[in-house]
């Protein structure tokens, strides 16, 4: 494990390392839960997996729409090294910053993080309506008019934002952690709770 993680944080000459990070990312995910599916491109309108569940009863079938992003863990103030030594280790408590970019809550069901440190990766689980109604969730795109406002968004009215994670807020989080075996009993619970359902 550690040393896939290490690949993310050298320099490649074929793609960028968020290129090579989220095809690494959905194969990954693919593995980890065979019953996520790739969405296709004519109709993911916004999200990268689809999971098709069905209730205990087997009476209603439901498609849940899941957008994944996967980021490297590294350091907020990067130093004058290489992104290797920039990477940080999951229990470092130097300041760091994961932008989790390109959110658009009105187009999935559920979100799906991921973040790649040295010597692990973490997972957070996240219904649309915690993404949409998130403290720190803020406008992707600003302007001269939004570029200052920081408390006074209405949250229901942006469509594409971002959320960034830091060590400073991440504990706010922590109720969406999981681990790789349970991703697809935290994406039906999560799903259950964005729909409403018991």
């Amino acid at each position: 494990m550690s040393k896939i993680n290490l690949d993310f944080f050298k320099p490649t000459l074929c793609s960028s390392t968020k290129d090579l990070l989220g095809i690494w990312s959905w194969s990954l995910l693919l593995t980890i839960e065979p019953d996520l599916k790739r969405a296709s491109s004519l109709h993911s309108r916004g999200h990268d997996f689809y999971l098709d569940w069905t209730n205990p009863e087997g009476k209603l079938q439901h498609h849940i729409k899941i957008e994944t992003q996967a980021l490297k863990a590294t350091r907020m103030e990067k130093q004058n090294k290489g992104s290797y030594e920039n990477a940080l280790h999951s229990n470092s408590k130097i300041p760091f910053l994961m932008n989790f970019q390109q959110l658009k809550p009105k187009c999935a069901d559920v979100f799906l993080w991921i973040a790649v440190y040295r010597d692990t990766i973490k997972y957070w689980v996240l219904n649309a309506n915690a993404v949409q109604h998130s403290k720190y969730f803020t406008p992707q795109h600003r302007n001269e008019e939004t570029a200052l406002r920081e408390n006074d968004y209405d949250k229901a009215e942006i469509y594409e934002g971002q959320i960034m994670l830091t060590n400073q807020n991440v504990t706010d989080f922590a109720e969406f952690v999981t681990v790789g075996k349970t991703l697809k009993t935290k994406i039906i619970e999560q799903y259950k709770l964005q729909k409403r359902l018991q």
